[in-house]
């Protein structure tokens, strides 16, 4: 907020009607130094209290900026710090965008790098390559996909190298940074259905649901707290 000096003046006015400085309750007003002298100190005063008040606003301005500057920084550190993407390849991928968008004008993003995630549907190994056929899932805190009821559609990510489908398994969460390079529809019992196509850079396997195991000789009167363990760390590709 910047104040001007007029501002600064009628706010200084206020200060002075709400906590007068000098005041002169016992002198006669002939004799009193607020009366002959008083327009002179009080214009003094309000021009000091303008200048005070001025400063105070103008640091207390700073402050808010300062205090915005370093949230944001906060802000920018601990999600890039979160997330399971380099922070190299995030600094080149291009913006988050509706994934319908990116699906019917793929050929507008050739090249591009982008961030997805979603629910591993198949997974198969060719000569040279993997190729994993992912439900489309947006992506949450951690770049970790969300619900897969709220896909908008299917994606195929190419991998160089051998990708064993037993750990890339069906239903597993996944989420990949790679550049577009294309679509492509196949059928889906004899419905056609569009995929985008993307050339993997970084992949990253979430980690399987905690596993909940039962003693079947489990008493509640001796050991009542159940244990869980996870299955799989997180690991990167």
């Amino acid at each position: 907020m910047i104040v001007g000096h007029s501002d600064a003046g009628q706010l200084a006015n206020i200060f002075d009607n709400c906590y007068p400085i000098v005041t002169c309750p016992l002198v006669p007003q002939a004799a009193s130094p607020c009366s002959a002298g008083g327009r002179a100190f009080n214009g003094r005063r309000g021009e000091l209290s303008s200048k005070v008040i001025t400063q105070i606003l103008k640091e207390s301005g700073m402050m808010k900026v300062l205090r915005t500057t370093l949230l944001a920084i906060l802000i920018t550190v601990f999600t890039g710090s979160c997330s399971v993407i380099s922070q190299q390849i995030r600094t080149e991928s291009i913006p988050p965008i509706d994934f319908k968008i990116l699906l019917q004008e793929s050929d507008n993003y050739l090249g591009d790098t982008v961030i997805l995630g979603g629910y591993i549907l198949e997974t198969k190994n060719l000569t040279d390559q993997s190729i994993i056929r992912v439900l489309q899932a947006p992506l949450g805190f951690g770049e970790e996909p969300e619900s897969r009821d709220y896909s908008e559609g299917r994606f195929i990510i190419l991998q160089k190298g051998f990708l064993d489908p037993e750990v890339y398994s069906k239903d597993r969460q996944i989420t990949v940074a790679g550049t577009v390079v294309g679509s492509v529809v196949e059928k889906i019992n004899d419905f056609p259905q569009p995929y985008l196509k993307i050339q993997s850079r970084e992949i990253y396997l979430w980690p399987e649901d905690q596993q909940y195991y039962s003693d079947p000789y489990y008493d509640p009167w001796f050991y009542p707290y159940p244990y869980y363990r996870y299955r799989h760390y997180p690991y990167y590709w």
